[in-house]
């Protein structure tokens, strides 16, 4: 069986089939690079363009359908690309309790506070400050205090954009006990 190609860009198993699909590649670029971007991630790199990805199984209508049955919901977005993260429309969409994790927390100038940091997106993006909980999958920072929240939730999910760092963040959530 060969070996999956994945996206040195966001990790997405790669195909040729299906350009509304995740990972999708044009089948003449598939095989032709080393390190291959999906479409996705080639067009973000080269144009800084961000498209739409429309998809019966991932519509924001079944994302939020499912995040309705969980316990806790957290929204994770990172603070290097909070406009290409960070979506208000889809938060209106979202349960209330809903917590937006600031991710990438350990890539900020350090004169800026964790205070400074939700008071500027709070203000930015017209959110509650107290939804927001600045994070760093990198040097764990406020994960102590997610971990809490999380184990009070016998269901909890995870959304966001690609690239914003969830699996990241429940990877390093997991190596505790």
């Amino acid at each position: 069986m060969p070996k999956t190609l994945k996206c040195e860009g966001c990790g997405v198993a790669l195909q040729s089939q299906n350009a509304d699909m995740p990972g999708y590649v044009p089948p003449e670029l598939f095989e032709k690079y080393e390190k291959p971007l999906c479409q996705r991630c080639f067009r973000i790199r080269h144009y800084g363009s961000h498209f739409q990805l429309v998809s019966r199984y991932f519509s924001p209508e079944k994302v939020v359908e499912t995040l309705e049955k969980c316990g806790g919901v957290f929204y994770v977005a990172d603070l290097t690309d909070l406009t290409g993260t960070l979506n208000a429309d889809f938060l209106d969409r979202l349960p209330s309790r809903t917590m937006i994790l600031l991710n990438k927390f350990d890539l900020l100038p350090r004169a800026l506070s964790a205070e400074m940091v939700k008071t500027r997106v709070a203000t930015s993006y017209r959110l509650e400050r107290e939804r927001l909980f600045p994070v760093s999958a990198m040097n764990r920072y406020g994960l102590p205090g997610l971990k809490d929240i999380l184990v009070r939730n016998n269901l909890n999910g995870f959304c966001g954009y690609v690239n914003a760092g969830k699996s990241s963040l429940i990877n390093e959530l997991l190596k505790d006990p």
